[in-house]
């Protein structure tokens, strides 16, 4: 009995010990890197234990999908880092300096505007979990969220390695009487962080906006203004323009939502004035946005068994579908804040949500949040007839196609009449009534010709307008 006991004590110590020393967190997140972030996101994970870590059992959840962990040298030492990339190739090409260990666990994509992110261990339980917005930083500026003195912050980018901030102004006994007394470090959970206040000489600004829209569907629009002292300036004269002909001027800023209607790349440019009267800009940024059209489309309908709704996006972003709305004729339904697609990936709307029948699927229509038309069901096609086909006397042409058809190929040769009614096989009967009337119309000419030549013939002036100032055009 004594052994019995003996050996649960073991038991219980170990597996405290276990929990206790092994500790795996996520201390820094690449969500929305700075340009194409296709296949270029990470995070950073820490092990704060004291013995090391075999992670390939482990998962990384994102978008409350499972993702394995994949490396062929899994252990992560006790107070070591290592990052979990989508793309191991492209982390190299982003940070040739990395040593590190690479975790590849290839998701879809993280939001840019947040999400939980999740770190699980064998038994699927909750190891780390952080709730990340676009409000806490990073947002497509090059910056990485990184968790500092127990608080998440925008800082530059630093995967394998502790949060760093000097002053490289300050001299070697600086830096070593900082390394004793002022360096504050966390061997548990946080990074090493070494912070020299720095006050900035100039007023600085900068845009925070995501890189990648889509066509009329507004997105949030916001700067980040710091002034002398480091307080943040939201008063003054804010000139934006957009790079598609719209400029807009502010007061005071307040974040704004704006939608491009039409797809390009477009430079996004903030001039900062100190008042509204000033004339001198005293800071300005600028950005490079792409605008794609939606690839958003309704693809696929039920039956009266199921009416259901299948919406496919095909494009390689992730995108929001918060308020959407999808439109039948007889009733409609908003989809709720949250909602989102993935890339290339499609999702199917219930009847029991949307409460539509199998009347209301017949026709759908899928509309963006600013109220612009992305879709309907049955999709719209125009018909175009074969170019032997066109009837100019046609009363049920489309009168756009058919104005496109002959700016295209339908071009009539006026200096080969013949070759062109041959080529859009004119009939016998039309060939000769063309060939009368021209003959009339040419005789016509030549009597009236004749007959002024008879009445006057020694003035060769009609009305004043004399016979040489007359040039025939072909």
């Amino acid at each position: 009995m004594k052994n019995f006991y003996k050996i649960l004590i073991i038991v219980i110590l170990i597996f405290f010990a276990k929990n206790t020393f092994a500790s795996i967190e996520i201390t820094e997140i690449m969500y929305d890197v700075s340009g194409t972030d296709t296949n270029r996101e990470w995070i950073e994970v820490y092990n704060n234990g004291s013995t090391s870590t075999d992670l390939s059992k482990w998962y990384f959840f994102s978008d409350n999908t499972k993702h394995n962990l994949e490396n062929t040298s899994p252990d992560l030492g006790a107070n070591k880092y290592a990052v979990i990339v989508q793309n191991a190739d492209k982390f190299r090409i982003d940070y040739p300096d990395y040593t590190g260990i690479i975790f590849d666990s290839s998701w879809t994509g993280l939001d840019n505007e947040g999400e939980v992110i999740s770190l699980k261990d064998p038994e699927l339980n909750i190891v780390s979990s952080v709730n990340y917005t676009s409000n806490m930083g990073a947002n497509g500026d090059g910056k990485s969220l990184q968790k500092i003195d127990g608080e998440w912050q925008a800082s530059n980018p630093t995967p394998g390695n502790s949060y760093t901030n000097n002053d490289t102004s300050n001299n070697d006994n600086q830096n070593n009487n900082q390394e004793s007394t002022n360096t504050t470090s966390t061997t548990s959970k946080d990074k090493t962080k070494v912070v020299v206040p720095e006050i900035p000489r100039v007023i600085t600004t900068k845009i925070i906006a995501k890189n990648n829209v889509s066509t009329r569907i507004g997105f949030f629009i916001e700067a980040n203004t710091i002034g002398y002292k480091k307080e943040k300036l939201d008063s003054g004269k804010f000139v934006w323009s957009f790079g598609d002909g719209v400029s807009y001027e502010e007061s005071t800023h307040k974040p704004f939502e704006y939608a491009y209607q039409y797809a390009g790349d477009y430079v996004l440019t903030l001039t900062y004035y100190e008042s509204m009267l000033s004339t001198k800009p005293i800071a300005t940024d600028s950005m490079t946005i792409s605008v794609v059209d939606p690839e958003l489309f309704i693809s696929k309908v039920g039956d009266s068994n199921d009416p259901f709704i299948e919406i496919k996006n095909q494009s390689e972003n992730r995108m929001s579908l918060a308020g959407w709305v999808l439109n039948s004729n007889n009733t409609s339904f908003k989809l709720p804040i949250g909602m989102a697609i993935l890339p290339n990936k499609s999702i199917v709307l219930s009847s029991k949500a949307t409460h539509f029948s199998i009347a209301d699927i017949d026709h759908l229509y899928l509309y963006a949040p600013n109220g612009s038309l992305v879709s309907t069901y049955p999709a719209t096609k125009k018909i175009v007839l074969p170019q032997n086909k066109i009837k100019n006397n046609s009363q049920n042409d489309n009168p756009q196609i058919f104005q496109k058809k002959l700016n295209g190929n339908s071009e009539i040769d006026l200096n080969n009449i013949s070759a062109s009614i041959g080529k859009n096989k004119i009939s016998n009967y039309n060939y000769l009534s063309i060939l009368g009337l021209v003959g009339i119309i040419i005789a016509g000419v030549v009597a009236i010709v004749y007959s002024n030549k008879k009445t006057n013939p020694e003035d060769d002036e009609i009305g004043g307008i004399n016979a040489s100032d007359i040039k025939i055009i072909e």
